[in-house]
């Protein structure tokens, strides 16, 4: 018996939709350029176990890791939460929860900006070599 059928087209949105929590960090989608099209295909291939998925989408820089899965039924949303919630991915312990409706989409800070900017040309930057411009000397002779 559906009992969806009687709900609005947005509750019945609702129930389709799964959020997991902690599948990565922040850093890691910084340090990872392939990390996101990594996500998109593992949780479309684990969430195909339990139904059609129809879309998944990382939160890149949301701080507590969220991906967004949504499912073609409520019934496939509400079997894989229940398989799925504190399911192990990349060694993290992951959550599973039902869409509460909540905008789950993430504004950085001002200062949240800065960090992720100071970080990232670290990041590109690489390590400081003190010899580095030995090296580059040496290179072009």
């Amino acid at each position: 018996d559906d009992c969806t059928e009687d709900l609005s087209p947005n509750e019945q949105k609702r129930l389709k939709v799964m959020v997991l929590r902690k599948v990565f960090t922040p850093q890691e989608m910084i340090k990872d350029p392939e990390l996101y099209g990594k996500i998109i295909k593992d949780w479309t291939e684990i969430g195909s176990q339990f139904g059609k998925v129809t879309l998944v989408k990382p939160i890149e820089a949301h701080p507590e890791g969220v991906v967004i899965v949504r499912f073609d039924t409520p019934q496939a949303a509400a079997l894989a939460i229940g398989q799925l919630d504190d399911a192990e991915y990349n060694n993290k312990n992951i959550t599973s929860e039902l869409w509460d409706g909540t905008d789950l989409s993430y504004r950085e800070s001002e200062e949240d900006i800065e960090k992720r900017i100071e970080q990232y040309e670290k990041y590109i930057d690489g390590p400081k070599d003190d010899n580095s411009d030995e090296n580059n000397n040496e290179s072009a002779k």
